[in-house]
């Protein structure tokens, strides 16, 4: 397994590069950066066999057309994001020169079991932040990609149309943190975490 991180815009929030050791490799929330991303998988010698999205804010799927284009993968997200992602008013992509309107080539579910090449990545279905976020883990690296769920310390905002403040302190307390504590947390926005530390330090889910 390999895994890049790059971080792109004002709101600097995380894109990754998740890839096995035959090369595939999978995109998550590419937010913006498509060049900076497309040459880092050149870079890797990776081919995309799909775009992740978490959620569908707008800072994390600014990039999701142009790199799903030119690597030929499709779009994956939650079934339940979808209106989100199409309509640029709820993600927000409105006060863009360009707005974004996205129709994922692939709706997902919770439990759903996604392969890039020989790893694993399950659908953890998160709502809080927004209806449809998810989380992405793979067990065997014990690495948790968990959108705007969970951060350093602190959860994501629950003040936008489709969000939920009870459901995502339910999200967290009730499918991460039953994680295993030594679970690498890589977050939509600063720094990693684990779950132990979380479950220790995170006054948000404790309150």
């Amino acid at each position: 397994m390999r895994l890049e991180q790059l971080i792109f815009g004002p709101l600097e929030e995380n894109t990754y590069i998740f890839q096995d050791d035959a090369g595939d490799a999978v995109v998550i929330d590419p937010g913006s950066g498509a060049p900076e991303i497309l040459a880092a998988l050149e870079r890797m010698g990776a081919r995309v066999t799909a775009v992740l999205l978490t959620h569908g804010h707008y800072d994390h799927i600014g990039a999701a057309r142009e790199l799903a284009g030119a690597a030929g993968a499709p779009i994956f997200a939650h079934e339940a994001e979808f209106p989100l992602l199409k309509d640029p008013y709820i993600n927000h992509s409105y006060v863009l020169p360009k707005p974004i309107s996205i129709t994922p080539d692939r709706a997902l579910r919770d439990g759903d079991i996604l392969r890039v090449g020989g790893e694993t990545l399950s659908v953890i279905h998160t709502p809080g932040h927004t209806a449809g976020g998810v989380c992405y883990y793979n067990a065997a690296g014990g690495v948790l990609f968990s959108g705007d769920t969970l951060f350093f310390e602190t959860i994501g905002g629950a003040d936008f149309e489709t969000s939920d403040y009870r459901a995502e302190l339910a999200s967290v307390k009730n499918r991460l943190y039953t994680l295993p504590d030594e679970t690498a947390v890589y977050p939509g926005h600063g720094p990693r975490t684990t779950i132990g530390h979380e479950k220790k330090h995170n006054d948000c889910v404790r309150a």
